[in-house]
Order: C-alpha cells, then sequence, then structure tokens
C-alpha cells in the first residue's frame, strides 16, 4: 500500500523520513535512498510484539503538499504481509551434511530446524541480502545410466546398460 512519506535534508549530512500515518516511524539515512529504504523496517518495530493494531488509511497525497519549508511529500510502498504468521509445512531438499549441520546448530540454540531456519531467513532479509548468495556450482556431468534415459540417446543393444533387451522409443 502506497504511504506519504515527508522527507527532509538533515544539516550535518542525511535524510530523515517519517510516516504521518505512523507517528512512532521517524528513520535515517545517509542517502535518501536508504532513508527511504529504512521506512519499512520502521512499520515492522511498530507492529512487533502488538496484538492487534489497526492498518492506518493513507493520508491523502494532496492533504500534505503545503509541507514545512525544506520538506517533500513522497508516496513509498509499505508492505504488510509480515502480519501474516501463519505457519505452513514447506519442503525443502539439502545435502544431508547441511541438514545435519543445521540440526546441530538448532540444538545448541535451543531450536527446531524450522525455528532456526526462520530465523537465519530473517536475519539474511535483515541484512538486505548482504551475504553473498553462494555461488552456483557448475552442472555435474550426467553420468551413462542418466544420459541413456534421455531421448535421442538411448544406448545401443549390446553396450552392457541396464536397458539392453528393451526398445526405448521417444517421440
Amino acid at each position: 500500500m502506497l504511504y506519504p512519506v515527508l522527507v527532509r535534508k538533515l544539516e550535518r549530512g542525511g535524510y530523515a523520513a517519517a510516516l504521518p500515518d505512523f507517528p512512532a516511524v521517524n528513520v535515517r539515512g545517509s542517502t535518501l535512498a536508504e532513508a527511504l529504504g529504512n521506512v519499512q523496517a520502521g512499520v515492522e518495530a511498530v507492529y512487533e510484539g502488538a496484538e492487534e493494531l489497526p492498518l492506518p488509511e493513507p493520508t491523502p497525497f494532496e492533504q500534505l503538499l503545503g509541507a514545512e519549508q525544506g520538506q517533500a511529500v513522497v508516496l513509498h510502498e509499505v508492505s504488510f504481509d509480515f502480519l501474516n504468521n501463519k505457519a505452513v509445512p514447506v519442503n525443502i531438499t539439502l545435502p544431508v551434511y547441511l541438514r545435519d549441520r543445521i540440526d546441530k546448530a538448532a540444538k545448541a540454540a535451543g531450536m527446531t530446524r524450522s525455528g532456526y531456519l526462520a530465523a537465519a531467513a530473517r536475519a539474511y532479509e535483515a541484512n538486505k541480502g548482504g551475504a553473498a548468495l553462494p555461488e552456483q556450482r557448475p552442472a555435474k556431468e550426467k553420468s551413462a545410466s542418466k544420459r541413456a534415459l534421455e531421448p535421442g540417446t538411448a544406448p545401443k543393444r549390446g553396450s552392457g546398460s541396464f536397458t539392453e533387451g528393451f526398445d526405448l522409443m521417444w517421440d
């Protein structure tokens, strides 16, 4: 949902951003982009642990056009998807060693595997993905038995493959 944000340049450098519809949200940043990037975290902090705070309707842009000298009004997207805390099952595939490392770390932290993975995802997201993503490993060369299952690559009779004696046909 788009909410108006009042932004102003600070005398000592940087920018401040305030949301009239969320009086507790006053964030800063060394750049305008950083200040606006902190708006979402500010809104989430207001709702963190709150029982049921209503979502305010955005103040009409026109009502804010007479903002104080030195302030600008911008519309900024605020997402409320963080309010949907319903847990859902997720099936993921991991190498055994990684699953075991996660389980060991979760146990040491007194957490479940799910709780640990959720906390790790939140920490990664809070860091704005600042941690480098792991490099993609090049695809492994397929084994002869896997290549044999691909259309147009069936081995010839007598090759010793497990498909020997079967006629393989693909359209």
